[in-house]
């Protein structure tokens, strides 16, 4: 009988990954979702995530899987205010894909319940959707040319944020989409990229912020161009 070998994952920083609640999905179907206007902007949670410095993340420890039924209703009730599967509507679902994937990580220091509760407390500690509209980085509706969009570079959305959250450094991901070019279209890029999801980083007590991987930061980048000076658009999409 062969010998299973069992790694042991050492936690050594928190990673709380706040995703734009971008669409409402009409009769289902990504391509049926009706754009949000500037005063629904809102991130929700996409979960909080155990790393260490050698990974980005730490996935599929071990420990006991998801149960629901040990949460109390308080704290579903919490969880539905601000942890949707806004894509699917499976919320229960998505807190167990996120708990099995990341939070039994954390097992020894939030087991369970303990864990989502952190995740509700880093959450509620920013409101990025209120810093970005205070520094006018807003969404905006489709347009059926690129000129047309207002366009904020990835260091003006992170200082945004920075500036706000202690000075250290987050995370962000984006959204590329190929817009479909007209036959009167001039040659050029006609790739789009939308803001998707930030993340903010805290050490192994989940209570003090600290810098993030700066190597995190992913799909951002312009044409193969360097993603500090990458023209994005805070614009609301289906990811």
């Amino acid at each position: 009988m062969g010998k299973v070998a069992c790694v042991m994952v050492v936690m050594e920083y928190l990673k709380i990954s706040g995703q734009l609640l971008n669409a409402k999905i009409k009769g289902g179907g990504v391509n049926k979702c009706h754009i949000m206007q500037p005063s629904h902007l809102r991130f929700t949670i996409h979960g909080l995530w155990p790393a260490n410095k050698s990974s980005s993340s730490s996935l599929n420890c071990m420990g006991d899987a998801f149960n629901v039924n040990e949460m109390d209703d308080a704290l579903k009730k919490d969880l539905l205010s601000s942890w949707w599967d806004w894509k699917d509507g499976n919320h229960v679902e998505f807190w167990q894909r996120e708990y099995d994937k990341h939070g039994k990580c954390s097992d020894n220091v939030f087991p369970k319940s303990k864990y989502f509760r952190k995740t509700l407390a880093t959450y509620r500690d920013f409101d990025i959707a209120q810093i970005l509209q205070k520094a006018n980085i807003v969404p905006q509706p489709l347009q059926p040319k690129m000129s047309l969009y207002k366009l904020y570079s990835i260091d003006q959305i992170t200082k945004a944020i920075e500036s706000e959250t202690g000075g250290h450094s987050v995370n962000i991901r984006c959204y590329q989409q190929e817009q479909k070019k007209s036959k009167k279209s001039k040659k050029g890029s006609n790739l789009l990229i939308f803001l998707a999801q930030v993340a903010l980083c805290y050490d192994e007590s989940g209570n003090n912020r600290i810098d993030c991987d700066p190597g995190q930061t992913t799909s951002c980048k312009f044409n193969g161009g360097d993603p500090e000076t990458a023209p994005s658009i805070a614009h609301i999409k289906l990811w």
